[in-house]
């Protein structure tokens, strides 16, 4: 059988549209619209705001890295995080590396494969929510889950199979974090780490919880998983003087998002400026 290493992207040069489904809007709470949301990526396959003017005339390049919290599919491509910040910066391109389902793991190989040849001036890591359900899964990062694994098996009837001795260091989120860093240190790339926000303050009236029907206790396990990673996250640029964004204690409100993980498009642009103040005091701009 062969296999391919996944590689966490739209494609390039892509012109679409992505509307949510009849399940996402189901299980979303009354801020999640229901219509056609653009989807646009560049030569590179990262996610841009077709609406932006001038784009080729702005010299710098940030790249944000991430899962469907940076992507942010179902928000307008002029009001995700990316758009704000370019809003914000007149002579800055901001581009979208996010996608649904992205581990660190996989932050790696985009690292590898499209940031370290493109060489942008900065890049914004946030540490994916994704690497809580890899704490779960056999051989962690490198697992077999169908949305998780860095694997492909080219054919649709083939399944991933693997020989791998499961250990501590397969899940280590720490890990995963110090290859990153020393990927983007060793080819001269400033960056930083974010922490993702996810839905936390939630009490047992929350609309999403309702709607979802998930036990009340059960979800704040889930929360507290989520923490920990990102906790691993703070610990981890303490341990080596990296900076930090501490996007999870600024962007808390349950409000904030339409289900437990991604933004509505009011709040995307509200963390999108506090996003920009926060790089802004590390003096990328």
């Amino acid at each position: 059988m062969s296999r391919v290493i996944r590689l966490k992207e739209w494609g390039c040069n892509l012109s679409t549209f992505k509307r949510p489904s009849e399940k996402q809007i189901a299980v979303a709470t009354s801020a999640l619209e229901d219509k056609d949301y653009a989807l646009n990526t560049d030569s590179n396959g990262f996610i841009i705001n077709s609406l932006l003017v001038g784009r080729d005339q702005r010299k710098k390049h940030i790249v944000l890295l991430g899962d469907s919290f940076v992507e942010s599919l179902f928000v307008d491509e002029d009001k995700r995080l990316n758009a704000i910040i370019e809003r914000l910066v007149p002579d800055v391109n901001v581009l979208n590396g996010g996608y649904s389902g992205a581990t660190s793991l996989h932050l790696i190989n985009i690292i590898i494969n499209k940031v370290i040849p493109f060489a942008p001036d900065y890049t914004v890591v946030f540490v994916p929510t994704n690497d809580q359900r890899i704490q779960s899964l056999e051989n962690g990062y490198w697992n077999k889950d169908p949305k998780l694994s860095p694997l492909v098996p080219l054919g649709k009837k083939n399944e991933l199979t693997d020989n791998y001795k499961n250990n501590a260091r397969l899940k280590s989120v720490e890990k995963a974090l110090k290859t990153i860093h020393f990927l983007l240190d060793s080819s001269h790339i400033p960056h930083c780490f974010v922490t993702t926000p996810h839905r936390h303050n939630v009490e047992e009236n929350d609309e999403w919880l309702n709607k979802t029907r998930i036990q009340f206790n059960r979800y704040n396990a889930k929360v507290d998983q989520r923490k920990l990673v990102n906790l691993a996250c703070r610990d981890f640029c303490k341990k080596y003087y990296i900076d930090l964004v501490d996007l999870e204690s600024q962007a808390c409100d349950s409000n904030f998002f339409y289900d437990d993980l991604h933004l509505t498009i009011g709040s995307s642009q509200v963390v999108g400026k506090i996003l920009f103040e926060k790089l802004n005091s590390l003096g990328i701009f």
